[in-house]
């Protein structure tokens, strides 16, 4: 059978789609990908793989724009000649998916890792691109076969807005995760807080300032570490946490792991995900979690079992948190044991290429 996936970037498809196109080979199934740029196709052909690089703006919605990547993305899925294509992202959701279906593909299958800014919107212009993304994604999902959501809560909202029907629309949680690569580690014994996100405002960078704040006025041996890439929000923004001795940050680094080890606690503060690699990781190997009780987050973060849930924006309430669950080593320990087992349980590579074959081949 052959296989094609669309993506919007190189970078998705190398950081996020390499083990479900190894399993999907190894099912003996030929598999080709469509991404939108060719930053990583050098890594990716390293693996074998047939890449096209088609380049798009994932952000851009002009009709002129539009009309033409779907023309190519046709063309290109007519010389293919797949049974199946997997669209990734929102352009290949809203341009790709139906120009496999204008293309006569037998099955195509969308899936929505999030829902991101254009369904969050903060004012009137907002909520005008929302109605025009909706109309998109009806105009696009009306006929495929199958929509896969990280969250239930993103579920719902798509089926609400009638932009899929309940029959289906799929929850798969996650990508998957190398439970071998990401393996369990001793919890160190100083007791050091870690959030792994990209500086923008709505990770909850500054909340995450906040509450260490907080915690060092009378935890002042508690120390915090923020990792990940500059974005929104850049190093200037945050020097005073740092000159305060707030926080450490620990800039990007291609390997998260060693970082990981050297924490006891890794945290979300973000008000919103698809379903959070940020802490997802650090559960596979075996550290506690806590979050905000917001979408995508609740859905991993299991309360009181594997971590807490805080509700959104409860700076104290987050706070109080993190010092409870620190002065209990016995508690840690259990919390970190059972993210272990359900990292491996419920959201491996195993199991979530388990979950998709089952859909997709159904």
């Amino acid at each position: 059978m052959k296989i094609l996936l669309i993506d919007n970037r190189s970078k998705n498809v190398l950081n996020f789609r390499i083990t479900i196109i190894e399993y999907l080979i190894s099912l003996g199934h030929e598999v080709k990908i469509i991404c939108g740029d060719d930053k990583e196709k050098v890594k990716l052909n390293s693996y074998g793989f047939d890449i096209e690089v088609i380049k798009f703006s994932n952000r851009s919605i002009s009709p002129f724009k539009m009309i033409s990547l779907h023309r190519r993305f046709k063309k290109a899925i007519k010389t293919f000649e797949p049974n199946i294509v997997l669209t990734f992202q929102v352009k290949p959701n809203i341009v790709g998916a139906k120009a496999a279906k204008k293309a006569k593909v037998p099955k195509v299958y969308s899936f929505i890792n999030g829902l991101g800014e254009p369904f969050q919107p903060k004012n009137f212009i907002g909520r005008i691109f929302k109605r025009i993304y909706i109309s998109m994604y009806k105009n696009s999902l009306k006929n495929v076969d199958g929509v896969c959501f990280h969250n239930s809560h993103d579920r719902k909202i798509f089926i609400e807005s009638k932009i899929c029907s309940e029959d289906n629309a799929y929850v798969v949680h996650g990508n998957g995760i190398n439970t071998d690569y990401f393996a369990q580690s001793p919890l160190p014994k100083k007791d050091n807080v870690l959030l792994v996100t990209r500086l923008v405002k709505n990770k909850g960078v500054y909340e995450y300032i906040d509450i260490a704040r907080r915690v060092k006025q009378t935890h002042p041996e508690i120390s915090f570490s923020l990792l990940g890439p500059e974005d929104e929000i850049v190093l200037d923004d945050i020097q005073y946490a740092i000159d305060e001795e707030i926080i450490n940050y620990l800039g990007a680094v291609d390997d998260v792991r060693p970082i990981i080890d050297q924490h006891k606690l890794c945290v979300l503060t973000s008000f919103r995900e698809g379903f959070p690699r940020g802490l997802l990781e650090p559960m596979s190997m075996g550290r506690p979690v806590i979050g905000y009780d917001t979408v995508g987050v609740n859905e991993l973060v299991e309360h009181g079992h594997n971590g807490y849930l805080v509700k959104l924006h409860d700076i104290d309430g987050f706070a109080e948190a993190i010092i409870n669950l620190l002065s209990d080593p016995t508690l840690v320990e259990t919390f970190a044991n059972n993210a272990r087992i359900d990292a491996v349980s419920k959201y491996s590579n195993k199991v979530i290429n388990e979950k998709i074959s089952n859909i997709i081949f159904s």
